[in-house]
């Protein structure tokens, strides 16, 4: 059942850029459900959930003449929810749910429940990327689980901001002619000029993706803890991953799209909606800089752009990204354990781009490209290298950025040692007994040509063998 209001608004600016550079693009979050859960509950808490927000209930409507559609929240609708098989991986379910098509005139989020036993199912959440991001496919989830352990929803103030009124916001601020908004629109030119990317090509969605797993003995936390005051996990993360893209490129000077969650502001924090947004990171590489102040270096250039973020020009395509993530915790309402296994949003995807996962068990990296701009080969390559020199930076962060390696231990062997081993036993025979046999061996082969004439190595051994008869008379 869909109902909808009168009133049709104005997309925001992040909503713009997806409808502009991939208005197919999905929000997704895949939940492992273990135990004898009530599925009807479920699907009555995720309605409710719906039914509270105005995001999930918004539809896309076009009129003639414009590149973009309008944004209608409607009074009720009832979003998709189906039931599967678990016969496969979370991310191979999760994206054969991205592409399934999404009428902007109708549900732009769908619940499709994978079930392998009684005990054991997986629930994907997706959404069209104009009405949630990564963190708001979150909420969704915790707002659902809350209502399905039965504690009572939260009456949100009169005064909450609703997420039309963020839009209009959002675009009142690319409109403003205050001084702040100036600075902004100056900080939007100039990296719309920036020519620092490496030199892949093609944009498009992520098809595939090079797992890279970071050792659970490694604690990040502390190392990043004592790098520098307010450093985090990602800042170590994204300095390591700007250090290895400049050394693989053999550019001194990259741009990186950071994913911002832009939800600073405590109006913005449990907003649900298209909130994130990807802004430029320049990263010059100074001579000598140690991985110390490579870090400093990135958390300071995260702040200053952390600082603007709010005045949002969209309409960058980036190469290289990068995005951290922090998966909620499990929850276990009723002894129903949910675990969070994966969430994501392809409207950010870049032709590389390393998506930084922090859970309970630690820090989980992965590396997704596209084909197409991004060889197999080299995916792998890049992987490897920030693996070893995110090893050795941990390690060793007052080393200089330049002599820390990009191979480990054993590819280092390999490429020092075991490829250039070359050595093999003397053989038994005499010199000449070597060659003659050679002869004998590739006796047609051409041994000799000088203009027109031409010897093989058959006719070689003969004239040898006539002379050493001549020189032993």
């Amino acid at each position: 059942m869909t109902t909808a209001t009168s009133a049709g608004f104005f997309l925001s600016p992040q909503q713009n850029q997806v409808w502009s550079a991939s208005p197919a693009a999905r929000a997704q979050i895949a939940i492992l459900i273990e135990g004898p859960f009530h599925q009807a509950r479920l699907q009555e808490s995720f309605y409710s959930t719906v039914e509270a927000n105005e995001a999930l209930r918004t539809v896309f409507q076009r009129q003639t003449g414009m590149k973009v559609p309008f944004q209608v929240v409607l009074d009720a609708i009832e979003p998709v929810w189906s039931y599967g098989g678990f016969t496969a991986d979370a991310r191979t379910l999760m994206a054969q749910e991205a592409v399934v098509e999404m009428p902007p005139e109708g549900p732009q989020l769908r619940s499709t429940l994978f079930t392998e036993t009684s005990t054991r199912s997986l629930w994907v959440l997706t959404a069209h990327s104009a009405i949630a991001d990564s963190a708001a496919m979150q909420m969704v989830v915790a707002e659902t689980l809350k209502s399905y352990a039965g504690k009572p929803r939260e009456e949100a103030p009169e005064e909450a901001l609703r997420y039309v009124q963020f839009a209009q916001w959002q675009n009142d601020l690319l409109e403003s002619d205050d001084e702040a908004a100036q600075d902004a629109a100056k900080f939007w030119l100039k990296s719309a000029g920036d020519d620092a990317a490496p030199g892949f090509v093609g944009q498009g969605l992520a098809e595939s993706s090079v797992t890279l797993d970071i050792s659970a003995g490694v604690d990040m936390a502390a190392v990043a803890a004592s790098l520098a005051g307010g450093t985090s996990v990602s800042d170590v993360v994204l300095a390591a991953w700007s250090a290895v893209i400049a050394r693989w490129s053999g550019q001194s000077r990259i741009e990186i799209g950071v994913l911002f969650a832009g939800r600073e502001y405590e109006e913005l924090a449990s907003l649900i909606g298209a909130v994130a947004k990807m802004c430029p990171l320049v990263v010059p590489m100074k001579n000598q800089a140690t991985f110390r102040e490579l870090v400093a270096q990135v958390h300071g250039e995260c702040e200053e752009i952390a600082a603007i973020q709010e005045h949002y020009a969209p309409g960058r395509a980036f190469k290289v990204g990068y995005e951290h993530c922090a998966l909620a915790a499990p929850v276990e309402p009723g002894g129903i354990k949910f675990t969070p296994v994966h969430v994501g949003d392809t409207a950010h995807n870049c032709a590389l781009k390393l998506n930084a996962f922090t859970t309970l068990d630690g820090m989980r990296l992965e590396l997704q490209y596209w084909p197409e701009a991004v060889s197999s080969d080299a995916a792998a390559g890049i992987a490897e290298a920030l693996q070893s020199f995110l090893t050795a930076a941990i390690a060793s962060p007052q080393q200089a950025v330049s002599n820390l390696p990009m191979v480990n231990s054993a590819r280092k062997r390999q490429l020092v040692s075991d490829w250039n081993d070359t050595g093999a036993a003397y053989p038994a025979a005499s010199v000449h007994g070597l060659v003659s046999a050679q002869g004998l061996g590739t006796a047609g082969s051409i041994g000799v040509r000088s203009g027109s004439v031409c010897l093989t190595y058959g006719d070689l051994e003969l004239s040898s063998n006539r002379l050493g008869r001549y020189l032993g008379r």
